[in-house]
């Protein structure tokens, strides 16, 4: 099917936000040691008396005091000797102590190592607050002199922080406990962090616009910041972006413009989900929804025939589904539900735009919310499953809950369960326990919602988080969904959003 794709791209790039920028220094040097007390074994001490100076193979260690996103600028003296040579240093940003153990021999991944924050720089003239041109992402900085002309002083080491969301933090609300305001505070950082000329999932890795993350953000943008541009911005990119089988791309880069990148099969049902939330949140703003509900409804279009005789969605093997960071997740009731989720927003989105339909799709969606309940729960344990004695999962209960498969009284009784119930396939990553949090606050199980926030974010905090984590195991500090712990993000969109339900 075609779209204006060049008309939305052209929308795209008028909604480019601003950039705000501001300064930062480093709040003290440090140094890492090892501390098998602390997360992963790393922790940065102060150092009392710093050198003067820094000769061959000595490393300056900067803590710059919370993570920042920006560019770092240089100022540096060589004393007592002539210029007569470059000097030549290796650069390492990081941000969590642990990533200065990075060995680049002991890589084993297919993720490009590239992602590494590690540079090798080399100056001809002694640079005078000079702007390194790559962006990046961290807390810690690390500076070693590799080769120079005399002993090196750094005079002044910056950072020119930037993000569109701005420098100052909204300040938590008031009632919340101590624990609580962190949590807030923290998640506000994660998302300003991310807030870039799109919302990206991680200014660390991948630095681009993931349609997973950007709902999430977009749910704590409209509680904090509330800036809807760069929400408006990243919509009109993604779908932009669609190849010409129409399917809305899972996440897109800024360069080349609107280059596509992955596909995860669920995640265009989410795309449905934001246009209606935003017009929710900022209902003046409802021309998107009018452009693009077409190309919304058509991504479940594209996949009805993965729904056989019996109303379930059964995506082909092929197909990439997320749900978790968890590979070996058993996900077929939870991409169902996925579905129902996005589909109950059509219908709403159809209302609200008095579009054509509508029958139609209600009935396709009651059709397939009893076929769920029918198939996969077993009231033998109180549990969905994809087929009795299959792998019991927080996913797919929580999945069950958000499409509605059950609701009310019954609802709100699985999710007590499902929390109770350690013996679930728990959450990987802050992505899954996010819906747990969505599904408790739809059924009311509003105990357990904040129980969760303070024992899993609380977790984070009490380990030393100052952004909230990609993944986040607390018994296993080193768990990588991609077996390599260096590359994992610290500053992660899909964390922030206990914002949503502190305010």
């Amino acid at each position: 099917m075609k779209f204006p794709t060049k008309q939305w791209a052209a929308k795209a790039k008028e909604l480019i936000p601003e950039l705000k920028r501001w300064w930062m220094d480093p709040v003290a040097i440090v140094e890492p040691v090892a501390d098998p007390k602390a997360w992963q074994g790393v922790r940065m001490r102060n150092i009392a008396k710093p050198q003067e100076s820094y000769k061959r193979g000595d490393i300056l260690y900067l803590d710059f005091g919370e993570h920042a996103v920006g560019h770092i600028s240089l100022d540096i003296s060589i004393v007592g000797h002539e210029y007569d040579s470059p000097a030549y240093f290796r650069i390492l940003a990081a941000e969590l102590p642990f990533e200065f153990e990075f060995k680049p021999e002991k890589w084993n991944h297919w993720l490009s190592m590239a992602w590494m924050q590690e540079e090798y720089v080399k100056f001809d003239k002694i640079p005078k607050g000079v702007e390194l041109p790559r962006r990046y992402a961290f807390r810690y900085l690390a500076i070693e002199v590799l080769v120079a002309p005399g002993p090196v002083v750094f005079n002044s080491v910056r950072l020119h922080a930037e993000s569109s969301g701005g420098h100052h933090l909204p300040e938590p609300p008031k009632g919340l406990d101590a624990l609580e305001k962190q949590i807030f505070t923290i998640g506000v950082r994660t998302l300003r962090n991310c807030m870039q000329t799109v919302l990206e999932d991680g200014p660390k890795r991948d630095r681009r616009l993931w349609l997973g993350d950007l709902r999430l953000e977009a749910m704590a943008n409209a509680v904090t910041f509330r800036q809807p541009q760069v929400i408006e911005r990243s919509l009109y990119l993604l779908a932009s972006a669609a190849g010409r089988d129409g399917i809305c791309p899972s996440d897109v880069f800024e360069e080349p413009d609107g280059t596509q990148g992955a596909q995860v099969f669920e995640y265009p049902f989410f795309f449905t989900k934001c246009l209606l939330e935003h017009i929710t949140w900022y209902p003046r703003r409802r021309q998107i929804a009018e452009d693009l509900y077409d190309f919304a409804a058509y991504q479940f279009e594209v996949v009805r025939k993965y729904i056989d005789k019996n109303h379930l969605l059964t995506p082909s093997k092929d197909k990439w589904v997320v749900i978790d960071q968890n590979r070996t997740l058993d996900k077929t009731v939870a991409v169902h539900c996925v579905y129902l989720f996005g589909l109950e927003s059509l219908v709403e989105l159809s209302k609200r735009l008095h579009r054509p339909g509508l029958e139609k799709l209600e009935t396709e969606l009651s059709l397939m919310r009893k076929a769920a309940y029918d198939a996969w729960f077993d009231p033998s344990t109180g549990f969905f499953a994809a087929k009795p004695g299959a792998e019991l999962s927080v996913a797919s209960q929580v999945w069950a809950v958000l499409g509605k498969v059950v609701t009310g009284a019954e609802a709100k009784a699985l999710m007590k369960r499902t929390l109770a119930t350690k013996t679930l396939v728990q959450p990987a990553a802050p992505y899954l326990q996010h819906y747990v949090l969505e599904s408790c606050a739809l059924c009311g199980e509003t105990s357990g919602l904040r129980k969760l926030i303070r024992s899993y974010w609380g977790a984070m905090v009490k380990v030393g988080a100052d952004t909230f984590f990609e993944v986040f195991r607390p018994e296993d500090p080193f768990y990588s969904p991609y077996q390599q712990t260096w590359v994992n993000s610290a500053c992660h969109a899909w964390s922030c959003t206990p914002v949503v339900y502190l305010v």
